[in-house]
């Protein structure tokens, strides 16, 4: 990468300015951390070669949270040295983080957001309180108070947005601090193995609605710009922790963070190889284990090649070798029976080069994890470095029958690439999914089977530079949005009821006395201002017997709850998926796949609410009615399920393909249950 392509802000705080009781415990590694980060940027030879005018370093005492947020505009936002959309941006950040009350805020059970604390969080500009006081600190300073606050992450995420828009989305954000307030452990005797936490010890003044409005100008926001979140399309982030965790220090000299200590040597590994292979999710899966800290690593482009817009070969999975006896070797990948792998399915084995080594068979499958073996008894030696793609899925259900009687996959297609299709022609149209018809330029798309039987969409014929595209990839995505509309787990007893106007889905194992598990979805229309929106009373759930129909308005906000009836603990996913064009997005997923199920039995998570910015669906000028889907996955074990998005159209000139990247995973011990309920969502004007 050329040097003179990466600017980095770099931020770290040991010696906050407030100390004292209802202050900041000083920190040790902080500094050192920025200071290591810093040597990796600048090193010729096993670092980035950044040049020292691209990197501004605030530390201790300059970093003011009015420094920061000005070295943010000023270095990467109006930097007239990044070029548009041709620079590598990076946010480093270690200090002190906490989860802070900011009133209204209905995206938390807890009425928080998280924060990053700069070094005069908690002080006054002028050195005077203002104001009514509790136990020492502001009750509510309000706008015009000469508090400082912390940096919520929705600001951040604002900024991240902006400099996104402005200069391109190659953005890298490191954050080595907690995310959760009074978490703090440093009088635990396990401190014998870690040294302090990186959490504010007490709470501050509530964040107020008024903070860094001017970011938003006059125009409402619609998007989702949470700084942790795990789906901002803005930036990559690599964090110490997760929202509820901790970040710990070591307690040996030079004092570090357990976090950084072990990322920054990972990222000189990463940016030595030549030609790049690892993405961030294969940085942080690298990682040691971290005692009591689980790192996170969020973002859309995850799967890119760190520090760059290179995503690697689509359909690529990491393969982890297992303890298993010499002569017969096992290995695991990432992908299971959600994916629609089964026992029997084929996975290509391609070395560094992309060379073929050989040809591994689905041997155990489990809903997130697969366990492969060599189709024959001979073994064979697998190189370090060894990636697979699922060759022969062996899955029926997996395959969209194609009936084409214009013979317009034929005239596209080059015969190599039906190796990975998704899809088969037939001969009949009672025998298929769907249909293609050529209407002049353009295509017709008749659904013949499943949900959308009887529907049919018109698209323009998908080109590139003047020249037709081969459908391959196309069809591939049109399988893709399919199965995962039309998928369900056959291994559970499915029934709907309505239960106060909420569609309760009861999941039953078959011969398993262990107790229901039942889950709901509901969605609602909004009222107030970002960021305290919430559900409006007088019109209640809008999902009636597992349908929704509204008429369209014009800058009208929605949000989601998913509720949990059960005494299980689940792990809830929210797409919508749009038939116009077939397009999947992601609405919640939990932040990190380590952490434990974020849907506690009898409690709930929203989606869109308070500081979590709101839904709005579109209606195209030409279209008097439209419709989607909402599918909500449930688990009782985490799921990487990030890949099932299809953000670009199949039919768009940059459509990318459809894939599944990820690291490997331990092999499971116990037996998971998942599934899933559709909700048909109906917009007229």
């Amino acid at each position: 990468m050329p040097v003179s392509d990466v600017f980095s802000l770099i931020v770290g705080i040991d010696k906050y300015l407030n100390t004292g009781t209802d202050g900041f415990t000083e920190l040790k590694g902080a500094v050192n951390d920025a200071k290591a980060f810093e040597a990796f940027l600048l090193d010729q030879k096993e670092g980035l070669g950044v040049l020292p005018s691209h990197i501004v370093f605030l530390r201790d005492g300059q970093a003011t949270r009015a420094e920061i947020m000005a070295k943010f505009q000023s270095h990467l936002l109006n930097n007239e040295d990044i070029p548009e959309r041709g620079a590598t941006m990076i946010f480093f950040f270690a200090g002190h983080g906490a989860r802070m009350t900011m009133d209204g805020n209905e995206s938390s059970s807890d009425s928080k957001v998280e924060v990053i604390c700069p070094v005069d969080e908690r002080t006054y500009t002028d050195g005077n309180r203002n104001g009514g006081t509790v136990n020492g600190l502001v009750d509510h300073p309000g706008s015009n108070s000469n508090y400082v606050h912390a940096i919520p992450d929705y600001v951040l995420g604002q900024l991240l947005k902006m400099l996104a828009m402005r200069k391109g989305d190659n953005i890298t954000v490191i954050l080595d601090s907690c995310h959760s307030a009074g978490m703090a452990r440093d009088k635990n005797t396990e401190k014998k193995t870690f040294g302090r936490s990186r959490s504010a010890t007490t709470n501050s003044c509530p964040v107020p609605e008024s903070l860094d409005k001017h970011l938003w100008g006059d125009g409402p926001n619609t998007e989702r710009l949470r700084a942790w979140a795990p789906y901002s399309a803005y930036h990559v982030q690599l964090a110490a922790c997760s929202q509820y965790g901790s970040a710990y220090e070591s307690i040996q000299v030079p004092y570090r963070g357990l976090f950084s200590e072990r990322l920054i040597p990972a990222l000189r590994d990463a940016v030595r190889e030549n030609p790049p292979k690892r993405t961030y999710v294969d940085l942080l899966n690298s990682l040691p284990e971290l005692p009591n800290q689980i790192p996170f690593c969020g973002g859309t482009n995850k799967d890119r090649l760190v520090f760059t817009t290179l995503c690697p070969t689509t359909g690529v999975l990491t393969l982890t070798k297992l303890p298993s006896a010499p002569s017969k070797p096992s290995f695991s990948v990432a992908i299971g029976s959600v994916e629609g792998v089964c026992p029997g399915t084929e996975f290509s084995v391609r070395a560094t080069d992309d060379s073929l080594v050989c040809t591994l068979i689905a041997q155990t499958v489990s809903i997130r994890q697969s366990i492969l073996g060599f189709e024959r008894d001979e073994a064979v030696e697998i190189p370090e470095g060894s990636r697979v793609r699922v060759k022969d899925w062996k899955n029926k259900a997996m395959v969209l029958k194609v009936h084409d009687p214009s013979r317009l996959s034929e005239s596209a297609t080059p015969t190599d690439a039906l190796i990975q299709a998704r899809y088969m022609p037939v001969e009949s149209s009672e025998t298929a999914d769907v249909a293609l018809l050529d209407s002049g330029g353009k295509i017709i798309v008749q659904q013949l089977s499943g949900i959308l039987q009887g529907t049919a969409v018109e698209l323009p014929m998908p080109e590139k530079d003047g020249k037709t595209l081969h459908l391959p990839t196309v069809l591939n995505g049109i399988a893709h949005f399919h199965y995962f509309l039309e998928h369900h787990n056959g291994d559970v007893l499915k029934r709907a009821e309505v239960v106060s106007m909420f569609p309760w889905f009861n999941l039953m194992r078959r011969g398993n006395a262990r107790p229901e598990f039942e889950f709901a979805l509901e969605m609602h229309r909004l009222k107030g201002e970002y960021p305290q929106r919430s559900p409006d009373r007088t019109v209640s759930n809008m999902i009636k017997a597992n349908k929704v129909h509204f008429r369209w308005e014009e800058g009208a906000w929605y949000g989601f709850t998913i509720r949990n009836n059960s005494n299980v603990d689940l792990f809830p996913y929210l797409f919508y998926f749009d038939p116009d064009d077939y397009t999947i997005e992601c609405y919640y997923k939990p932040e990190n796949l380590r952490d434990p199920a974020p849907l506690h039995n009898k409690r709930a998570v929203t989606a869109g609410l308070g500081g979590d910015p709101a839904f709005h669906f579109r209606l195209r000028t030409e279209q008097a009615e439209s419709s989607g889907f909402l599918k909500l996955f449930v688990s009782t074990e985490p799921l990487d399920l990030a890949w099932i998005e299809q953000t670009k159209s199949p039919f768009a000139p940059d459509f990318p393909g459809i894939g599944r990247l990820a690291g490997g995973r331990e092999v499971l011990q116990k037996k998971e249950e998942w599934n899933a309920l559709h909700v048909v969502v109906t917009m007229t004007k």
